[in-house]
């Protein structure tokens, strides 16, 4: 019988090798989570080398929506905007900072509702234009509650050159104007009612044929009972055509970073809208955010930003608004589409849904609201 010994080196080498190759086996197998952990931290700790953060957040009130040219009331971060009034939809104006050395791309803008009411009044305004040599002026119960026992009257001042105002009397402006300067009326939801018929007369070319420096004539409406004041835009006399027309009233737009459509009855808490704007690096941007709702309601919100580096603002602070929405899309522009309906239909009074093809003409459809402003 022989017998076979296994000399003891090799027993050591062939034992070595297998360790070796447990070795191997186990580096190939942590590679995934060695490029993970790499990943992580160009995601997470790279970006706090640099900062993006909202430096400036204010909402602004939107009471003529073909212009969006009016003033705002800034709402810092740390405050909250109290009773911040808008009409058709609310302007949200974040300022962002990016103070990192690379450019970044903001992707999305999360909006945090914290608070939705629907809310039921009665929102009165006018619509005007001139038409056949006269100023027209429409008054409009958008809202829906009504409006009892209103009384509106009219106050006319001429303007000369240097800007010198004569206001005119009752009995004057009748004269001048052949019409009444109050009105009384009940507006119920929805109704629209010609309230002033001025007619531009003969007396009155006249009147500024005669007094070269006279060159505007300036309207307003007050609702004694509210004190609420509705403005006119003057009319400006033109020598060479002997005619009154308004003047050159400029509409600025503005861009529309993002736009949130709200319905109200059946809000989420949370929603995400695409921004896509692009911020340079160590510089800051303007986001103009658009909360469009379908219906007047108050809402308490804010609002935070996500990048392309992964990283999120910190949310603004809560903010308070008000937005008003119509039954019909009235037009601040003298001579505006509403207005011009209006005419076409020969319309004195009108009541909300009584005419179903002018309904179509005038109504508000908040899907829309933004696409001539």
């Amino acid at each position: 019988m022989e017998v076979f010994i296994i000399p003891r080196k090799e027993k050591r080498l062939k034992t070595t090798q297998k360790q070796r190759n447990g070795r191997i086996m186990l580096f190939i197998s942590i590679i995934p989570a060695i490029l993970s952990i790499i990943t992580i931290t160009e995601k997470v700790i790279i970006p706090f080398l640099g900062t993006i953060e909202v430096t400036q957040n204010k909402t602004e009130p939107v009471y003529n929506p073909e212009s969006l040219n009016n003033s705002y009331v800034i709402a810092k971060p740390t405050e909250i905007q109290e009773s911040n009034d808008s009409y058709f939809f609310l302007t949200n104006v974040s300022t962002l900072q990016n103070s990192t050395s690379k450019n970044l791309i903001v992707s999305d803008a999360t909006i945090e509702i914290d608070d939705i009411q629907p809310i039921k009044e009665a929102d009165l305004e006018v619509s005007y234009g001139l038409e056949d040599n006269k100023l027209i002026i429409f008054i409009i119960n958008n809202g829906l509650e009504n409006s009892k026992n209103s009384e509106f009257e009219l106050l006319v001042t001429f303007e000369d050159i240097d800007q010198v105002q004569n206001k005119l009397s009752s009995k004057d402006v009748e004269n001048l104007f052949l019409t009444k300067t109050k009105r009384k009326d009940l507006l119920y939801s929805g109704d629209i009612l010609k309230s002033f018929e001025l007619n531009l007369s003969d007396e009155l070319h006249k009147l500024f044929e005669k007094n070269e420096k006279y060159h505007a004539i300036k309207f307003e409406i007050t609702e004694l009972v509210s004190n609420k004041k509705f403005e006119i835009h003057p009319i400006y006399y033109n020598r060479s055509a002997k005619s009154f027309t308004f003047g050159g009233m400029g509409a600025g737009g503005r861009d529309k970073t993002a736009v949130l459509l709200l319905d109200v009855n059946n809000a989420s808490n949370k929603y995400s809208v695409p921004v896509n704007k692009k911020i340079a690096a160590n510089s800051t941007e303007q986001i103009n955010l658009f909360i469009v709702p379908n219906q007047s309601s108050k809402i308490i919100y804010s609002v935070k930003y996500s990048t392309s580096n992964s990283k999120y603002t910190k949310a603004t602070k809560k903010i308070e608004s008000t937005i008003t929405v119509p039954l019909y899309n009235t037009s601040y522009s003298p001579n505006g589409p509403f207005f011009k309906s209006l005419i076409k239909n020969q319309i004195t009074r009108y009541q909300h849904n009584t005419n179903s093809n002018l309904q179509k003409e005038i109504g508000y459809d908040y899907k829309k609201v933004l696409d001539s402003h």
